[in-house]
């Protein structure tokens, strides 16, 4: 598994706490020249959380007849739009690709609670650093801070304390006191 990220601190979260066989970042280092040297017979599933160049580039080097799944497309947040090159690799690798969005699943997160929660708090599923910002108003500042890499997986804006529903449906997500 390769992975790749927008600090030192985050490529080493991900080598070192999230178990990805090969890291690199793509803001100091040429993700083209990275992914080719760590999956030199070209990657078979590619997992975009960003899009953009990086989803341009893993289109290059994914295999013939791979998968896509794509949950993001970060990358064009407040920017102008990037112009995807490789769009033809669709049709020449016979690529699929799979969109996701939890909002097509929120009937199953009762027994994603139910199955993984006990999996996160027993240590043998490794979960995301997850951080909780109190308050509504800090919602611009906190989406800047996301958009510039401050924070390391999923970040929360907590608008109303919601203790007896965290207890109720046992979340294995932390709730704040």
């Amino acid at each position: 598994m390769i992975g790749s990220a927008g600090s030192e601190e985050k490529v080493k979260y991900l080598l070192r706490d999230i178990g990805v066989d090969c890291a690199f970042n793509y803001k100091t280092q040429d993700s083209r020249v990275e992914l080719s040297k760590a999956a030199s017979g070209g990657v078979d599933l590619f997992f975009d959380l960003v899009g953009g160049e990086t989803f341009d580039i893993a289109l290059e080097k994914i295999k013939n007849e791979g998968q896509i799944v794509t949950i993001g497309n970060i990358s064009q947040s407040g920017t102008a739009p990037y112009v995807m090159k490789n769009w033809p690799m669709f049709i020449f690798k016979a690529l699929k690709m799979n969109g996701f969005t939890v909002f097509n699943h929120l009937d199953k997160l009762p027994l994603l609670w139910k199955e993984i929660g006990p999996l996160v708090a027993e240590g043998k599923f490794k979960s995301q650093q997850l951080t909780i910002v109190k308050g509504v108003e800090n919602t611009s500042t906190v989406y800047v801070d996301y958009l510039n890499g401050k924070y390391f997986g999923k970040v929360v804006i907590e608008v109303a304390a919601l203790q007896e529903e965290c207890r109720r449906t046992q979340s294995f997500f932390p709730c704040s006191e």
